[in-house]
């Protein structure tokens, strides 16, 4: 019913997927043939064969400096980690602190604690174990949550699950038998994780806003709220991605590479503008609700 008028180029419906023509066997759903899936540990690198691209890990960033139209990302000791005329600023709250953004610009902000379960077949070919029959151990599999990646046979992500999930023997979980998954798979919770969620429930993309310099220009915005407000050069976000990263992620990079090299937008206007980083001031703006000021630290808290 959903694909009913919908070209066959875009989504077909599909009762049972076959390994030549989508790349993997024995799904049922919706195939979107213009769709493509990438593995990230191929994709990093490659990226890391480019000329200049260079990866740090476990190194956290403490503060960000621009100098002679460069950004530097430095640690706790003010040393330069790296360089770049562009910086992208993806580390959840954490690019809020470093862009010296106050709660007037973030809104409230909230966290949400997410797990899946990981299953992983007993052998490549996705044989059951010795002495594990499709039935006789249930609690395996879980079923009812809101999405799932399956390669057939070979490994399983489901969730998200309830938070405060320690065993996949918990008594809340709802079994309802073996909906999904191969009979052998081997399940475990990941580590939690968090999603950070804003108060509209959409992402910041886009350059930053210039705080400072919208504090000092506060009642000439407050005056006319169709003026552009002023953006730190070369200083975006991608944070805020909620539920919905794979989405965000892949839209959001697309959003600031064209800003970036100067291209034509590549959204409409409306939804450009309901993920500015700067929508949150500009409300607080029409209201009134900055104070005369030019450093964010004057900035009250509101509740």
């Amino acid at each position: 019913m959903r694909t009913a008028g919908v070209p066959a180029s875009v989504a077909q419906a599909v009762p049972a997927s076959r390994l030549a023509e989508h790349g993997v066997a024995g799904l049922q759903g919706i195939w979107y043939p213009g769709c493509a899936m990438a593995q990230p540990a191929l994709w990093w690198k490659r990226v890391l064969q480019a000329p200049g691209a260079r990866l740090h890990l476990c190194r956290p960033v403490a503060a960000i400096v621009r100098d002679n139209g460069c950004w530097q990302a430095c640690d706790e000791h003010s040393r330069t980690i790296a360089a770049a005329p562009v910086l992208i600023l993806a580390n959840q709250a954490g690019a809020f602190t470093l862009a010296a953004m106050p709660p007037e610009a973030t809104g409230d902000l909230r966290h949400s604690r997410l797990q899946v379960a990981i299953g992983t077949a007993a052998s490549e070919n996705g044989a059951a174990l010795e002495g594990e029959s499709g039935n006789d151990r249930a609690p395996r599999i879980l079923g009812g949550s809101s999405y799932r990646l399956e390669a057939p046979g070979r490994h399983c992500v489901i969730g998200p699950l309830r938070p405060e999930l320690d065993s996949l023997a918990h008594p809340n979980i709802e079994l309802p038998g073996l909906t999904i998954g191969h009979p052998s798979y081997r399940w475990a919770l990941c580590q939690p994780a968090e999603r950070l969620l804003l108060r509209d429930n959409l992402p910041m993309i886009g350059a930053a806003p210039d705080i400072a310099a919208i504090a000092a220009r506060r009642e000439v915005y407050e005056r006319n709220d169709r003026l552009p407000l002023s953006r730190r050069p070369a200083l975006h976000l991608l944070t805020g991605l909620g539920g919905r990263g794979l989405l965000w992620s892949v839209l959001g990079a697309e959003i600031i590479a064209a800003a970036v090299n100067q291209e034509p937008p590549l959204v409409e206007p409306d939804l450009q503008e309901s993920v500015d980083p700067a929508r949150f001031l500009k409300r607080a703006l029409r209201k009134g609700a900055l104070p005369n000021g030019s450093t964010p630290a004057e900035f009250p808290r509101q509740r």
